[in-house]
């Protein structure tokens, strides 16, 4: 019997594509091996998909999952159970009919118990194929976010090689357009499109990317995407309304929206972005919407958001679009666990005082939470593990991250000439304790 702590059924159906077309088990591991040499190695310019998906390194995957040994490339997901909230680990065990809370059970009686079984007893080998594609297709991007990194944002290189901490002559190149890995790809949809079931796409942003809109079209022309629950992540800069005509044509759409805050911080932490018109270009999507289509908020709670992030929920909560947040691991000096206990707490009040705005929803012992039919349920279990959040342990080398922290945004502010006290003068008293001066 597999840990109920551990147990993940990610590698028998999904496959995630770096931007490098390095392949990593899925969107939310925090150490993916893009840019590094076995990234080189299990890469889609180098193998098939079916090559690394029978390869030796899923095969190990599979059997960590079944084991009792946490996967270090786990953190975000072991973090949000740490928390108390719904982790993409316990989302997709649900997909198999497991239920963390009857664990034995519900595993044994899984639809997807032989193969599971079967991987067991065959050194990680699987007869299952990827029903789910995880694609990055592009670093073309018009923003420059605090907690991104530059393969996913073509202005982020610009300006990491402008504070030195790139290579100047480092030349970032994408797998979708090599073409080898193009063919790759092409020729595994060709002989299995109609076997995937879940197809989701980030960039970059996906509006600047060409091949964004070669793969929504693909399905449509075969006639394959009325089975097909098709999702891709936005930065909501542009208007996404012209796709929707296309969109109307699978059997479930998904649009994450991520913003991080809906006040000044929202600028500063997106930059680039302006927060008063994307919250006007939310809108028009959400009243624009078609019957198969949903939104989430995707957020990544960091030292940066988390003081204001209680206006962001409760702006959420009044728009009926459900959080979907992304724990913050990586950079470690912009996690939201290092700021100091006096700012929890606040944070923790203002966290108290939306919950109890919130009606208490019925609800099963399972629920989705991104439904917004359920929108005060998962509203409240945002609420609830941001507050269980703030009361973690502070790590012991907090200050000296926090002194990272001050010492980039220093740098970084002074490239773009602004000064964090124009946008949060919580966060530049604290930082410039430990050294932030800005612009």
């Amino acid at each position: 019997m597999p840990n109920s702590k551990i147990f993940c059924n990610i590698p028998w159906y999904e496959l995630n594509i770096n931007m490098d077309g390095s392949f990593d088990l899925c969107g939310c591991q925090n150490d993916k091996i893009l840019g590094t040499p076995l990234g080189e190695v299990w890469n889609i310019k180098k193998m098939t998909i079916d090559e690394y998906w029978h390869g030796a390194r899923m095969r190990e995957a599979r059997l960590r999952k079944l084991g009792n040994e946490p996967d270090k490339m786990c953190r975000m997901c072991q973090a949000k159970d740490e928390i108390g909230y719904e982790s993409s680990r316990k989302k997709e065990i649900m997909k198999s009919a497991i239920f963390l809370e009857s664990f034995e059970r519900s595993y044994e009686q899984s639809p997807n118990y032989e193969q599971f079984k079967y991987s067991e007893d065959n050194q990680g080998e699987t007869k299952t194929f990827p029903h789910s594609l995880h694609l990055n297709m592009g670093f073309v991007c018009n923003f420059a976010c605090r907690m991104c990194n530059p393969w996913a944002s073509s202005r982020l290189q610009t300006e990491f090689k402008q504070l030195g901490w790139e290579d100047r002559k480092k030349k970032y190149t994408h797998w979708s357009d090599d073409e080898t890995g193009w063919k790759n790809f092409t020729n595994y949809l060709d002989k299995n499109g109609d076997k995937l079931k879940v197809i989701h796409i980030i960039g970059g942003e996906v509006g600047f990317i060409p091949k964004f809109d070669y793969v929504l079209d693909y399905f449509i022309e075969r006639d394959l995407s009325h089975d097909v629950n098709f999702s891709f992540t936005i930065n909501a800069s542009i208007d996404y309304t012209k796709y929707f005509e296309k969109l109307a044509k699978y059997k479930r759409v998904e649009i994450g929206i991520s913003i991080e805050s809906i006040d000044e911080m929202g600028d500063y932490i997106r930059q680039g972005g302006n927060i008063k018109e994307i919250l006007k270009n939310i809108e028009k999507l959400k009243s624009s919407k078609t019957e198969n289509m949903s939104f989430a908020i995707r957020t990544v709670p960091s030292v940066l958001s988390l003081p204001s992030y209680h206006k962001l929920v409760e702006w959420s909560w009044n728009m009926g679009i459900p959080i979907d947040n992304s724990l913050l691991v990586n950079p470690l000096w912009q996690q939201a666990y290092l700021l100091p206990d006096s700012m929890m707490e606040q944070i923790r009040n203002n966290m108290q005082r939306l919950l109890e705005k919130i009606p208490k929803q019925q609800s099963t012992e399972f629920f989705n939470q991104k439904d917004a039919n359920k929108i005060n349920l998962t509203i409240r279990n945002e609420c609830e593990s941001i507050i269980n959040l703030t009361m973690k342990k502070r790590p012991d080398h907090a200050d000296e991250l926090l002194e990272i922290c001050a010492e980039k945004l220093d740098q970084w502010d002074k490239l773009k000439k602004i000064n964090l006290k124009d946008y949060s003068k919580e966060l530049f008293e604290l930082l410039s304790k430990y050294g932030y001066q800005g612009a």
